[in-house]
This record gives structure tokens, sequence and C-alpha cells, in this order.
């Protein structure tokens, strides 16, 4: 976590970090009290936001989260995951940001896949076949997010988490599982409004950076909606952070 660089809106990985891009390192770090990390339970409570050293010339992207709807969506809806992951079941995907279409899995089926360690705080996809494999996301697009066409505009409704070994198989009734954006809707707003502590927060003296548990410095956002400078992002705007990720889930 020292040395985090985040960079929005990265298109190909091969312009960072010599192409014509913007980043920030980062300043402090956020999850919640009861994150737990371990694949024995399914990573329950995997979210986490960044405070940046300096702020981004982008837009504040919280208009675009769900806050309220709860793993009540249409199985016909139009879902849609982002990333620089792997394709093809375990295949590097090549530099370029890609995008893949997705099919909403009800809970109870998801839950009766992976049992009652399956918290009520993921929602699941599958997606569909094309050739060898079904639409996935993979190791490497953690911490980026799935989206809702709700016919007006995508909203962000989850932040990839986890998934099979194998990404996509399509002998599997679930390729990909993601944190629902709703349930810590309370929480992304307590960070924002400078009610939460950083758990660990990156301090500098005489050149040298070190990494601090624990923090009472007080958090900022810019309440901007397009362009200004945003210095705090959560760990799933655009599929621009990769942070406090474990790697897929064994199955």
């Amino acid at each position: 976590m020292l040395y985090t660089v985040v960079v929005p809106q990265l298109e190909d990985e091969s312009q960072f970090p010599n192409g014509n891009v913007q980043f920030a390192r980062a300043a402090e770090f956020y999850y919640p009290d009861n994150y737990v990390d371990s694949s024995a339970v399914y990573w329950p409570n995997d979210i986490a936001i960044i405070k940046l050293e300096s702020d981004l010339n982008v837009s504040n992207f919280v208009g675009v989260l769900n806050s309220s709807i709860n793993n009540s969506y249409d199985v016909s809806g139009t879902y849609k995951a982002i990333g620089h992951g792997y394709v093809n079941g375990n295949v590097a995907g090549g530099t370029r940001l890609l995008e893949t279409t997705l099919t909403f899995v009800p809970f109870a089926t998801c839950s009766a896949y992976y049992g009652a360690n399956l918290g009520p705080g993921n929602v699941c996809f599958t997606g569909p076949q094309i050739g060898s494999y079904r639409n996935s996301t993979c190791s490497g697009d953690s911490g980026g997010p799935v989206y809702w066409d709700s016919g007006s505009g995508y909203v962000q409704i989850g932040i990839t988490s986890f998934g099979p070994s194998t990404c996509g198989n399509p002998a599997l009734p679930v390729t990909s599982v993601f944190t629902e954006v709703s349930d810590y809707y309370s929480w992304i707003l307590r960070v924002m409004n400078g009610l939460e502590t950083p758990k660990y927060y990156v301090t500098e003296s005489n050149g040298v950076r070190q990494l601090v548990a624990g923090g009472t410095t007080t958090v900022s956002v810019s309440e901007s909606s397009s362009g200004g400078g945003v210095s705090l992002l959560i760990a799933f705007f655009l599929g621009m952070l990769m942070i406090i990720r474990r790697n897929n889930l064994k199955i």
C-alpha cells in the first residue's frame, strides 16, 4: 500500500507511467471494521476507499452509485463490468481496458452454490457463453465496477470481489461475485464526511515514506459534479483502482 498510485480513466496500461495520463499517490486507506481477509468466508465487506495526496481533475462520480436497490435486479437487465484483467479462462488480456456483458443471478441461486458463508452484501452474475467460456470478471479485475443500465444512464451496483479459479467456467452457475454498493452507501458517506478513521495512512519525512496503522486526519472531497479536483476516490470508480484485494477464489 505504501507505494500505491491511482491512475484514473486509464484506457491502455501502456500509457502509464510515461504517457499523457494523470495520476496521484495514495495518502490514506479506509475499509470497514468488519472486513475479513479470508477465502473461507468469501471476504465479507470487501470494499475500500483511498484518499489521495493531491487532487485529480476528474468528475465526482458519487452520483452514479446505487444507493437504494438491494439485490432485486431484473434478470433481463443490461449489466456491464470493466477491467484490465485476464480473459478466456486465465489468459492475459493485453493492455487495453475491456468490458463484458453479464447476467444477474438471484441471491438465492448464488447462496445455494456458495453456501451460508456468502453474505447479503454480495451480488452475483453469470454471462452468456462465447466459445469455451462464459462472460465474467477475472484476476486483475478486482476492485473494478459492474454497472446496470437503468434506461436513463449507467448506475454502479457492485465492485468486483471474487470468482472461480477458472474464469468464465461454463459448468458453474455463477461466474462473478461483487460487493453490493447499496449495502455500504452509508459507510461511504461517513468516510467522505470525515467520520471514519483511516486504517492506514502514509507519512513522509526527509523524503522517506512510511505506512502507519490508524490515524486521525480529516477527509475532504470536492462537491463538484463535473470537472474540478477530487482527492478521495472509492475503490471502484470506473475501474481505476486495484487495491486491498486478493487473488480470485480457488474452487
